[in-house]
């Protein structure tokens, strides 16, 4: 069961990085126009979602401890 939470996590975070590594590669491939803008908006959108996951990952593991009954 301790895996599966562990999996979860990786998993988003996984997929967070993908979209990190779209937004730099549109970025840098897509100069000043609309492709480019599209791709520094997907890494600054992924730089949100990794600190959304921080906080995520913080409250889960306090559901978690609560669950074990601890305090």
């Amino acid at each position: 069961m301790s895996a599966d939470w562990k999996r979860a996590a990786w998993r988003r975070v996984a997929w967070t990085t993908a979209l990190l590594v779209v937004g730099f590669v549109l970025g840098g491939l897509g100069g000043s126009g609309w492709v480019g803008t599209a791709g520094w908006v997907l890494v600054g959108l992924a730089l949100i979602v990794y600190v959304a996951l921080a906080f995520l990952e913080v409250g889960l593991s306090e559901d978690r401890d609560r669950d074990r009954g601890r305090h």
